[in-house]
């Protein structure tokens, strides 16, 4: 069909402005046309044309793809989707994507068009967002606790090493089984149903006996809203309890789980952060449960410690980090403490040696976080006194940071006022002269006095009970 002349510069403004690469190339890849954006995309200028072939703009890694590609299309009536790389003037490696197909005539191949858009953005993004994926699958794998994500109709979707190796079972063998299948216990199977029938969720913790290995494990439950707000995954939490089960009565263990990851491949920013936030919180109950004198004093700590913060001004990103640090400053505490957290007794020399690594140990297990890293000085220093005297690194006065002094004493305070295995909770006249005496020496002297305004403006009680969130 002849396209009139009025409408032949309708479609060519239209092809010479478009923002897709546009190019038709002979079958021995010869360019006899280009648009203005492959120009603008690939850096050639109008005189270098003539003297390219296909092959000069395809990167080396993709040359093969590509040749098979264009024998592909050679013998096709039809276009072909394809992705591959272009290699730019300036050496750039380019992504693109679109479709090419054939121009014939009398079963001979004229030439071959290519429409293609960059989509170099959107690869580094999800090679991003990939890389992401398999830093918190290798996290979720080496969780110290077994981990099952479950639908309403309680078929399990994902678990985690840890589980998979109670059982004796590989990880592929057990998704997509009913959990009745794997945890064959009364009081378990009650549960399903009534998440199956129901959709209620138990909202106490349970014990769990599993006889063929004489163990103990507290199960807690967790419903994850979608970004709807209806929730269509629950999380199922297994913290081994079998040598501490006589000493507690209960364990708050991993609540606001840390999973929502593999339910959609294309993940925004903001469920990677609630990731994130929910992997703190397991960290949280992972030292919580290690003994029942520590619970809630992580998040005690990290009240006055951002109440400090905020009378000093501290900027939003700033009271973040400082909020992880305290929230996470005794995660050290894990797997080496278990005897001592609860030890009634004066610790000896080399038992407090191994208390005084707690923050190097906390550095360590979150060093290869990435997202982690900006508060790694706040937990390794939270234990340095102003005069030099603390530990790990002796550090005095300004070379502590400021948020680590600001930690130093919120976690001073909470457990001078807390009940410890080795003594009773002292008054907080006792802890306020004890800030007051050490004020100096252990403690920054302008960060107490900011603390103790702050106490008297709240309106301290005289009792063992502390209004947190003053």
């Amino acid at each position: 069909m002849k396209i009139p002349p009025h409408e032949y510069h309708i479609y060519k403004n239209l092809i010479e402005n478009t923002a897709e690469i546009i190019q038709t190339v002979t079958p021995d890849g010869h360019f006899i046309f280009v648009n203005k954006a492959w120009y603008k995309t690939l850096g050639y200028s109008h005189n270098e044309l003539s003297s390219l072939n296909l092959n000069d703009i395809i990167h080396p890694d993709h040359r093969n793809h590509s040749k098979t590609l264009f024998d592909k299309i050679s013998k096709s009536n039809k276009s072909l989707l394809v992705e591959t790389a272009f290699i730019t003037k300036d050496g750039r490696k380019i992504y693109v994507e679109g479709s090419i197909h054939r121009i014939s005539q009398a079963n001979k191949v004229l030439y071959i068009q290519c429409i293609f858009r960059d989509v170099t953005e959107k690869k580094i993004y999800m090679e991003i967002i990939e890389n992401a994926i398999n830093e918190w699958r290798i996290t979720f794998d080496s969780m110290p606790c077994g981990v099952l994500i479950i639908d309403l109709d309680c078929n399990i979707k994902r678990t985690n090493r840890y589980f998979a190796n109670i059982f004796k079972l590989q990880i592929e063998d057990i998704k997509g089984l009913k959990c009745s299948e794997v945890l064959k216990d009364v009081e378990l199977q009650n549960v399903f149903r009534k998440i199956i029938y129901e959709k209620t969720f138990p909202l106490e913790t349970i014990q769990y006996n599993l006889k063929e290995i004489n163990k103990s494990f507290m199960i807690d439950f967790t419903p994850i809203p979608a970004s709807d707000g209806i929730t269509r995954s629950i999380i199922l939490t297994f913290v081994d309890v079998s040598e501490i089960k006589n000493k507690e009565k209960k364990l708050v263990e991993s609540r606001d789980a840390f999973f929502n990851m593999l339910k959609d491949l294309d993940y925004s920013y903001k469920e990677l952060k609630d990731l994130f936030e929910n992997l703190i919180r397991s960290f949280i109950n992972m030292i919580e449960a290690k003994s029942p004198w520590t619970k809630g004093h992580s998040e005690r700590v990290t009240d006055y410690a951002l109440t400090i913060a905020t009378a000093l001004n501290f900027e939003e990103d700033e009271l973040n980090d400082l909020k992880i640090a305290a929230l996470l400053h005794d995660i050290g505490k894990i797997g080496t403490y278990d005897l001592l957290l609860d030890n009634p007794n004066r610790l000896t020399e080399d038992e407090l040696q191994l208390i005084y690594m707690h923050p190097i140990k906390g550095e360590n297990i979150l060093k290869p976080i990435k997202q982690m890293r900006k508060i790694l000085p706040i937990i390794r220093h939270h234990h340095e006194r102003i005069d030099g005297s603390g530990y790990p690194d002796g550090l005095k006065g300004d070379e502590i940071p400021l948020p680590a002094r600001i930690l130093s004493i919120a976690d001073a305070f909470d457990s001078m006022t807390s009940n410890r295995p080795y003594r009773n909770a002292g008054t907080y006249e006792y802890a306020i002269s004890e800030l007051k005496s050490c004020s100096g020496t252990q403690f920054d002297g302008g960060l107490v006095d900011v603390f103790l305004k702050l106490l008297y403006k709240s309106g301290i009680r005289k009792t063992q009970e502390f209004p947190v969130n003053f």
